[in-house]
């Protein structure tokens, strides 16, 4: 591959994140838009002074309705653009994620031990941050509390445990690192897609643990040879922290003893269950 090729690559693979910036960006004018001429409409029937238009249109871009149908919309978006992209440039990809002589169970299995490791993998960073800078744990739960992920509505959880994932798999596991191992090693290339998954999530705290989970989740993706193994990974990974399954016994005075070895644990089998000696598939 010459010189020029080399670029171009490693152009296309960084393109994902300045363009999904970009639509985000693009998606929210028009529905703003909506947002103010809806409020307009109101006022002038209800008779609110226009002084508090401001500050009401701040309430409603801000709040709940509006954050969940911008990220539908967004991740839909999303969806359809890179998922033709992904498609036109990369077909032999798409394709089913069991390998031959690999068992649906032992997929299925591997996958779900693997995220429950990883969600106790990502905790631990999260109290490391936390421990060093409190005031980064402050925020980022307010952030969680603004985004409704307190007490999430339907299309929060469309939105976290389907088009979410797939949307930021097409993005940094898909465009991304395929573009990236044409012309690098695999372990360059998922350093450069985790971190910029992490730079994604706009925030020091999730961008952190992000990066974590998308190491993780690229080598699911190297390792299956396609896609939908690490967009069935990531599914299960936001199902699990969406409820909060695995902290429903978290005020147990012996949770604390136990969710450090069932991290190592769940780690090691699913590993196994997932990567029994396998080579590490093209990409």
């Amino acid at each position: 591959m010459t010189t020029k090729r080399k670029i171009g690559c490693f152009l296309l693979g960084m393109l994902p994140l300045p363009a999904s910036l970009l639509i985000q960006f693009l998606v929210t004018i028009p529905l703003s838009g909506f947002a103010a001429m809806g409020l307009f409409v109101t006022s002038r029937r209800d008779g609110i002074p226009f002084s508090s238009f401001s500050e009401r249109f701040y309430e409603a871009v801000t709040g709940e309705v509006f954050t969940d149908n911008l990220q539908i919309v967004y991740s839909t978006v999303i969806i359809v653009v890179f998922g033709l992209w992904l498609g036109k440039a990369f077909r032999k990809n798409v394709r089913t994620p069991l390998k031959k002589g690999k068992s649906l169970l032992a997929l299925l299995g591997g996958l779900v031990l693997l995220m429950i490791g990883l969600q106790y993998l990502t905790e631990v960073v999260y109290e490391w941050i936390a421990s060093v800078s409190p005031s980064t744990a402050t925020e980022y739960e307010e952030l969680t509390e603004m985004a409704g992920l307190g007490d999430p509505s339907p299309l929060m959880y469309l939105y976290v445990v389907v088009l979410g994932p797939l949307a930021e798999e097409l993005l940094f596991r898909g465009i991304a690192m395929k573009h990236f191992r044409r012309i690098m090693p695999f372990a360059l290339a998922n350093l450069l897609q985790a971190a910029m998954f992490g730079i994604y999530h706009m925030n020091l705290m999730q961008g952190l643990y992000t990066f974590v989970a998308g190491l993780i989740f690229g080598l699911i993706a190297e390792k299956g040879g396609n896609l939908l193994d690490s967009i069935l990974a990531h599914m299960i990974f936001n199902l699990l922290g969406i409820t909060g399954l695995l902290y429903l016994w978290a005020d147990n005075p012996y949770f604390q003893f136990v969710w450090l070895p069932v991290m190592v644990l769940t780690l090691i089998l699913g590993a196994m269950l997932l990567f029994p000696g396998e080579e590490t598939a093209e990409a």
